[in-house]
Formats: C-alpha cells, sequence, structure tokens
C-alpha cells in the first residue's frame, strides 16, 4: 500500500507538475515567436501557458480528494476550471491563427495579380516608351536650334514664346517616356541601412515650393534603421506627397507619422483634401489609373511607389473618405528582421 502510495506521488510529480511546468514554459517562449506575425495569437498562447503554471500546481502539489484550506473547493473543481480555461485559449488561438491565415492567402493572391498586371504592362510600356523617346529627343533639339535661329535673326518675341511652349510640351512627353522605361524596368538596387525620417525629411524638403500653403505636422518617433534604397524610398515619399497637395488646391494639413510596431517601420501619411471614391480605391495602385484631369497625370506615382514598397519587403495601404481626405500607410521590415528574413531565404 506504501509502495503505491509513493507511486502516486511519484508519477503526479513527474507528469502532473513538472510536465505542465514544461508545457506552460514552452507555450510561454513560443508565443514570443509567434508575436511578430500575430499578437493576438501570441497572448493567447500566452495566456494558455499562464493557465498550465496553475494546473501544474493542482495536478502535481495536491492529490485527488484535497480540499484548499483557504477556499473550501475540491481540488479536483481547480484542475477542471483549469482544463476549461486551457481548452478555451488553444480554441481561441487555433480559430484567430486560422482567420489571420486566410487574410493573407488573399492578401498574397492579390499581390500575384498585381505583380502578373504590373509584368505585362512593364512590358508594353517599355516598347512604348523606346519608340517614342528617340523622335522626342529629336524634336526637342530640333525647336533649340529654331529658337536659336530666331533668337539671333531678331525674329517677334510671339515666335520665340510659342516654340516655348511647344519645347515644354515636348519636355513633357519625354517626362512621360522616362517615367515609363523607369515603370517597366524595376530592380532592387544595392540596399544599404536607411534611416525613415531622413528619407521623410529630405522629401519635404525637396517638396517645400509645393507645400507654401499647407500646413505640415510631423511626428516622427526615434526608429531603427530599414534596408532600403534612400533615392527610391523619398521618390514614394514625394509622389504620395504630391497627390495630396493636388487633393488640396486652397491649401490644407498634412500629417505624417512614423513608429516602430514590433520589428516593422509603419509611416502614415494624412491630408484633408477631396478624398477618393470608394469605387475607385481599389485601383489607385493599377499602372496608369488616375482620377486627375487627362494631362494633369500619368497615373503612374501609386503604381511606381507600390512596386518600390514591395522590393523593399513591405506593404502600401490606403484609406479615404470623400470630402475628408485620405491616409496612406507604409509598412516596412526593420533592418534586423530584414537581415533574418534574406537569411531564411
Amino acid at each position: 500500500m506504501q509502495f503505491l502510495k509513493r507511486a502516486d506521488i511519484g508519477a503526479r510529480y513527474t507528469f502532473g507538475f513538472i510536465g505542465s511546468l514544461l508545457t506552460a514554459y514552452g507555450l510561454i517562449a513560443y508565443s514570443g515567436d509567434v508575436r511578430p506575425l500575430s499578437l493576438s495569437v501570441s497572448r493567447r498562447l500566452k495566456y494558455t501557458g499562464a493557465t498550465f503554471l496553475f494546473y501544474a500546481f493542482f495536478s502535481g502539489v495536491f492529490s485527488s480528494h484535497y480540499t484548499m484550506p483557504l477556499v473550501p473547493v475540491p481540488i479536483e473543481l481547480l484542475r477542471g476550471g483549469a482544463a476549461i480555461l486551457i481548452t478555451y485559449f488553444i480554441c481561441q488561438a487555433l480559430n484567430i491563427f486560422d482567420i489571420e491565415t486566410r487574410r493573407k492567402i488573399e492578401q498574397q493572391a492579390r499581390l500575384l495579380v498585381q505583380a502578373e498586371k504590373l509584368s505585362s504592362l512593364g512590358r508594353l510600356a517599355a516598347g512604348i516608351a523606346h519608340e517614342i523617346n528617340n523622335p522626342l529627343t529629336n524634336a526637342s533639339l530640333g525647336v533649340q536650334t529654331l529658337k536659336h535661329k530666331l533668337g539671333s535673326e531678331g525674329t517677334s518675341n510671339d515666335a520665340v514664346v510659342r516654340l516655348s511652349a511647344i519645347e515644354k510640351n515636348i519636355d513633357r512627353a519625354s517626362l512621360i517616356a522616362q517615367e515609363l522605361l523607369q515603370f517597366s524596368r524595376p530592380k532592387e538596387s544595392g540596399f544599404q541601412p536607411v534611416n525613415i525620417n531622413d528619407a521623410i525629411r529630405s522629401s519635404l524638403d525637396l517638396m517645400q515650393y509645393k507645400l507654401s500653403n499647407i500646413d505640415v505636422a510631423q511626428r516622427l518617433a526615434s526608429i531603427p534603421d530599414v534596408m532600403g534604397d534612400p533615392v527610391k524610398l523619398e521618390q514614394v515619399f514625394i509622389n504620395i506627397l504630391s497627390n495630396s497637395v493636388e487633393a488640396m488646391p486652397e491649401g490644407g494639413k498634412i500629417s505624417i507619422a512614423s513608429l516602430q510596431n514590433v520589428d516593422m517601420i509603419e509611416v502614415r501619411i494624412t491630408d484633408t483634401g477631396c478624398g477618393i471614391s470608394k469605387e475607385n480605391q481599389p485601383r489607385v495602385f493599377e499602372p496608369f489609373f488616375t482620377t486627375k484631369d487627362i494631362g494633369s497625370g500619368t497615373g503612374l506615382g501609386l503604381s511606381m511607389s507600390y512596386g518600390i514598397i514591395s522590393q523593399h519587403h513591405g506593404f502600401i495601404e490606403l484609406t479615404s473618405k470623400p470630402g475628408e481626405g485620405t491616409a496612406v500607410t507604409i509598412k516596412i521590415p526593420a533592418k534586423e528582421r530584414y537581415e533574418k528574413d534574406t537569411y531564411r531565404g
């Protein structure tokens, strides 16, 4: 009889107490690994681990039919309660994980469709740009020669003004051709550590002449570097800021905030412009899509920005309310996360 009693104590201590403690430690440690993927799942796993700590004491330290001295509750009831909580938190974690996995799969499918569109349109754009670039260069040289000749002959100023207008339009067409070429040849440059806040400030300096009637509010947190191309990141911010300025011809406010969310760096740019209609919002990152008047834009700014952020292993999202304004959120992995993902890849 004494042997059976000792065996019972040994089994409870080994499997009930030590086993539950190891399980609790494993779940709490794993919750830290899951945190970058899903904060909600990480919390549920941590709660499950904490509940296992209680279960370890209830099942391993106290024998069956034991009644707690402070609270007259049978130990079996406390074990059952802990088991129910463990089941509840595990089911919640699995359910949230399933939902978030489905969302990520859907997002990846959308990204693949977008990538196919960009690839097809890129090849088309390269052909168009190449065909029109040479004639435009020749036309520009011809206009410059005519201007020089008319100026030296003392021809009326009206003719020179008209030629200047022609030259301006040729330059605009040439700029569009260059944008098409840039769009068709996205390539990942040699990345280097970049401070996003510096890229934002540099973009604002370059945009200063356009921001004369705009109130710009900055909330830039102390954040780690990202791995990227500073020139291309500046181009993204300039594209977004330009759209915001054009949406507020009478002036308004632009707010720029940066922050660190776990191992991702987030930048949020909001404006108080006219906003974008609900039906147009899903198309804003499509190449050549624009809500501007004909001749006022190429529709490549946000599409190129989308491509650049994708090259940086990040995401770009846009939300807008007509009459209230637009918000663009950019998420890029911090340097440490980028290097870890690259090493795994």
